[in-house]
């Protein structure tokens, strides 16, 4: 954990160069030390945060390489928190099953969530027959790693496409609103 802390704070004040070799370092850290610790530690639950600042100090293009670590790590981490969750627990027993696919295919970046029989999961790739479809484009993808763009706006103006059942969507909010009342954590996917 200590080491995280460390690679964590070598981020301050990072430019385009050391982001994209420390991100990936970083995001591989917290798979390995766990995203229930991460978000748990005082410390370290700002990281998310914190690292979209610096990323908003970065050329955008600058951001390409680190789009198929970022954000599929992240999805990995709300599974993780979900299955340590009591309440999430007693939501997910309620939900019907579904698949929901984003993707951002000029960044070649797939990342699914999924639920089937009372059971979440989420991370990077492609699901088969998902009951919805997020299609993103890169330049709003990347400023939505950065800080500077939110899903729901994105989807008003356009630049993100939704294809599917969008009720499927709108029925992981229970999940999102545990995850952000027990862990302090924002999924960000719209509000």
């Amino acid at each position: 954990m200590e080491d995280l802390k460390k690679m964590v704070k070598g981020l301050e004040g990072a430019d385009a160069a050391k982001l994209k070799e420390d991100i990936p370092k970083i995001m591989a850290k917290i798979k390995e030390v766990g995203f229930i610790k991460v978000v748990q530690d005082e410390e370290l639950k700002e990281f998310m945060p914190k690292m979209r600042e610096q990323m908003a100090n970065v050329d955008i293009e600058e951001l390409v390489p680190l789009a198929k670590v970022v954000m599929p790590t992240f999805f990995e981490g709300m599974a993780e928190l979900i299955a340590a969750s009591e309440d999430a627990q007693e939501e997910l027993e309620d939900m019907d099953d579904m698949a929901m696919q984003m993707q951002v295919p000029d960044l070649d970046v797939y990342m699914y969530m999924k639920i089937a029989d009372g059971k979440f999961s989420a991370g990077a790739g492609k699901t088969d027959d998902p009951d919805l479809t997020i299609t993103i484009n890169k330049d709003t993808f990347l400023k939505q790693m950065q800080g500077e763009s939110d899903m729901m706006s994105a989807y008003m103006s356009g630049e993100i496409k939704m294809e599917g059942e969008m009720a499927k969507a709108m029925a992981l909010r229970p999940l999102f609103e545990v995850l952000a009342d027990e862990y302090g954590f924002e999924a960000g996917l719209g509000g």
